[in-house]
């Protein structure tokens, strides 16, 4: 039994994980069971760790006939990378390892923006849909996203809203929920659960609360 003290949101909701393990590679993932419809604008907020050097994969998005991805957020030690329908856009951004890091991605018409803390950059894009009914994954899987991604991560509070507003840090997301009864879990990826709690209640500058949690990590 390990003890860690993590920050997490104070108004977690019934069946969300504190976070989610993707730690022996592209054969760790989450599926959404959600649907994603098409999208013109579109918001999608996660907390990543960086756990291993090298290519990591946060998600990807890909509809049935797209043989790139759609919507992606990939990254490694020169900066990090977003996917959008089949362009590859770079970031002179990078995640530090072991910190955990708030990274959002807005798109709205023409506009790209990346968020991570308190960077942020825009990039001009294509104002085409996000065609709907794709798949949806957390971590990488199969070749493809070995090629450019497998590293070691943690992952939570990933959502995904149907506009470019700002939401609060506890706000679930309304087109992809922080609900882990909502994916489908692959491999030895694991949601680590809130056994219990003791609360600080001084919220830092994004809406946490400072938690001491007692986790316990069973071995499968």
């Amino acid at each position: 039994c390990q003890t860690q003290t993590h920050l997490i949101c104070s108004c977690l909701p019934e069946g969300c994980c504190s976070k989610a393990e993707f730690l022996q590679g592209c054969g760790d993932y989450w599926t959404s069971l959600e649907q994603v419809p098409a999208l013109v604008q579109v918001t999608v907020c996660m907390e990543v760790r960086v756990l291993s050097p090298g290519p990591w994969t946060a998600f990807t998005y890909s509809s049935p006939d797209s043989p790139l991805y759609d919507l992606a957020l990939r990254g490694d030690g020169r900066g990090l990378e977003v996917w959008l329908l089949g362009v590859k856009h770079r970031f002179p951004v990078s995640l530090k390892s072991h910190l955990w890091h708030h990274v959002c991605l807005r798109r709205d018409g023409h506009t790209l923006l990346l968020e991570v803390d308190d960077w942020a950059e825009k990039r001009a894009v294509t104002s085409r849909a996000i065609p709907p009914s794709g798949e949806l994954l957390l971590g990488c899987k199969g070749h493809r996203d070995s090629q450019g991604g497998a590293g070691q991560l943690e992952l939570y509070l990933f959502r995904m809203w149907e506009d470019m507003a700002e939401h609060s840090d506890c706000k679930d997301g309304g087109v992809v929920s922080w609900d882990s009864r909502k994916w489908a879990v692959a491999g030895t990826a694991k949601c680590i659960a809130l056994l219990t709690t003791s609360i600080n209640d001084t919220k830092n500058k994004y809406g946490y609360v400072k938690l001491s949690l007692n986790i316990k990590f069973h071995k499968d």
